[in-house]
């Protein structure tokens, strides 16, 4: 390994054969350590402070309740972040409850990057702590009398989401409340009577589970409230576009 000769020819043995059982141990601490390699636990720390200088970060997850070594994985691509904080298992509760018992879970295809990260967790957790968290997981729903929400609302509402995010003014094409309501019209014919409007959208939230959106208006120049289902397309706002045009050469979907 590159970093053996940075530390003393005495310890390079022992604080290797530590770190390698850090990475590949599914519970190390220092005592189990220290009886592993037959030491003192005073000798196991002096060897774990050996490979910090070396350049190995060693750390200990309070959560799994053994050390970890942080510098090993893969550095993230663009778009892409790790996560080196601390937590505990109420927390995961706290956020299982949140994800599962949302309207979000009424979306086709919108858990796998909540399964994703979820599992980011529950690599962190010992047996009976994944169990716990899965059997929670699976007894949580979100259920509603309405349909099962279209790929076309998730677009959207992932589309709104970014523009908030990113600060994106969004030209939104979009249906009257009136109109929309209008028993005379069918809604494959709602594109002809829609409008582009310009948005800085403020807030997404759900209401008697129907999801709505806020937000600034340019046209109107108010601040405006429209329900999700009246959205028939997204498209960002260039800087060159102006508060009144109609079309966009970026689209979110």
């Amino acid at each position: 390994m590159a970093i053996a000769h940075q530390m003393p020819h005495r310890f390079a043995g022992r604080a290797l054969k530590i770190a390698e059982q850090i990475r590949t141990g599914t519970k190390v601490t220092a005592e189990n350590l220290a009886q592993k390699f037959n030491v003192s636990k005073r000798t196991i720390y002096r060897d774990l402070d050996l490979l910090r200088k070396s350049g190995i970060v060693v750390q200990y997850d309070n959560l799994a309740d053994s050390y970890c070594i942080i510098n090993d994985s893969p550095k993230p691509r663009e778009g892409e972040f790790q996560v080196h904080r601390r937590c505990d298992i109420n927390h995961l509760r706290d956020l299982i409850l949140a994800i599962r018992c949302s309207p979000w879970m009424n979306i086709e295809e919108a858990h796998h990057g909540l399964d994703t990260v979820l599992e980011m967790f529950m690599d962190k957790l010992n047996l009976p702590q994944q169990q716990a968290i899965r059997r929670l997981y699976q007894a949580c729903n979100f259920k509603t009398h309405l349909p099962l929400c279209s790929t076309l609302e998730r677009d959207l509402l992932q589309a709104l989401a970014d523009s908030i995010l990113h600060k994106r003014t969004l030209n939104i094409l979009i249906v009257d409340a009136l109109i929309s309501q209008s028993p005379d019209i069918q809604i494959e014919n709602w594109e002809d009577y829609a409008v582009w409007l310009q948005f800085d959208i403020h807030d997404i939230y759900v209401h008697e589970a129907k999801w709505y959106f806020s937000g600034f208006c340019y046209q109107h120049q108010q601040l405006e409230h429209h329900e999700l289902k009246n959205v028939m397309n997204v498209t960002l706002a260039t800087p060159q576009t102006s508060q009144t045009s109609q079309t966009s050469t970026a689209a979110f979907i």
